[in-house]
C-alpha cells in the first residue's frame, strides 16, 4: 500500500509538472500572438497612412497644377 501512495504521488507531481508546463507554454505562446498582432496592426495602419498621404499629396499636386494653369491663363488673357 506505501509503494502505491509513492507511486500515486509521483504521477500527481508529474501531472502537475506537465501542467504547469503547458500553462506557461500556452501564456509564450499568447504574448507572441498578441505582440505579433500588434505589430500587424500597426504596420496595417502606417500602410493605410501612407496611401491616404499618398493620395492626398497627388490631389494638392493636381489642384495646384490646375490653379496655376488658371491663373496664368486670366493673366494671359
Amino acid at each position: 500500500m506505501q509503494e502505491f501512495r509513492e507511486i500515486t504521488g509521483e504521477s500527481q507531481k508529474l501531472y502537475e509538472d506537465l501542467i504547469a508546463k503547458q500553462e506557461a507554454s500556452i501564456n509564450e505562446l499568447k504574448s507572441d500572438l498578441s505582440s505579433k498582432d500588434v505589430r500587424l496592426f500597426n504596420e496595417e495602419i502606417e500602410e493605410r497612412i501612407q496611401s491616404k498621404l499618398t493620395l492626398h499629396t497627388g490631389v494638392m499636386i493636381i489642384s495646384t497644377s490646375v490653379l496655376s494653369l488658371i491663373i496664368a491663363y486670366i493673366f494671359n488673357r
